[in-house]
């Protein structure tokens, strides 16, 4: 991995696979050089994967997907994860620790290969506010929640754990299209911009409130085709997932929909 260097306390650093920077000293960069703290982070993590790829049997796609889930998990909820972390642990052994929980994760999930409900993800993401967070308006500002539809839901799903493979065939895409929604995605989280729907476009974000609805009332399927209802999936993927009729899936995206 090629060296970054950065400044912390008056002195040099650099983040590499054999750096001691401490959790500590990374949020004093993110306070003063966010942008190259940022980059640096990114870095880190796709290499720390790199170095567990042979042990995990990973593809060259599989690390760089691997590589931006692990810096999702740093990064979310203004770094989150990053801040329940002992202080003065080392960064770099830190993130592989990340790494190898992801691994595990993606493992478990291409097993049961199956996909949890939208609706649960979005619990467990509310779960990581913590006391100590900042109260800053900055606070959430790289939550998942300020994505657009499809890009949330892509996310939270590789959050999960579960590929890009399994995610494209859910929505009935490509794998390249779900890779360039996840950089999209990255780019905007980095760049702190809430997502705002556009007057007068198709706004399918109120079906991720009804799937959240229809999971607490044990409408498992339902629940389901909403949310990738949400993500833009075509009625015949959503179909082809569910078991439905392509009939039946309009039928209860319409009886969802709130009134205009």
């Amino acid at each position: 991995m090629r060296k970054r260097s950065s400044s912390v306390g008056g002195v040099r650093r650099s983040v590499s696979s054999d750096d001691s920077m401490t959790l500590a000293e990374s949020f004093a960069w993110l306070a003063r050089d966010r942008d190259a703290a940022w980059v640096a982070l990114q870095a880190l993590a796709h290499a720390r994967v790199a170095g567990l790829s042979r042990r995990w049997r990973l593809q060259r796609a599989d690390v760089e997907e691997v590589g931006d889930v692990v810096f999702l998990r740093i990064i979310d909820e203004d770094f989150a994860v990053l801040r329940r972390g002992d202080p003065a642990a080392p960064l770099a052994a830190w993130v592989t620790g990340v790494a190898k929980n992801v691994l595990r994760e993606r493992r478990r999930v291409e097993a049961r290969l199956r996909v949890k409900p939208l609706a649960d993800a979005d619990a467990a993401t509310d779960d990581d506010d913590s006391d100590s967070a900042p109260s800053s308006r900055r606070a959430r500002r790289l939550s998942l929640h300020h994505l657009p539809p499809t890009q949330r839901a892509v996310m939270v799903r590789l959050k999960e754990g579960v590929s890009e493979r399994r995610i494209a065939a859910l929505l009935g895409v490509t794998r390249d299209n779900v890779h360039d929604v996840r950089r999209r995605a990255i780019a905007r989280l980095r760049s702190g911009k809430k997502w705002v729907a556009p007057r007068g476009a198709a706004d399918r974000s109120w079906a991720i409130a009804a799937a959240q609805r229809a999971q607490q009332d044990g409408e498992h399927v339902t629940a389901r085709l909403l949310e990738m209802h949400a993500a833009g999936a075509t009625r015949a993927a959503i179909a082809t997932e569910t078991g439905l009729t392509q009939t039946a899936v309009k039928e209860r995206v319409h009886r969802r929909r709130p009134p205009a």
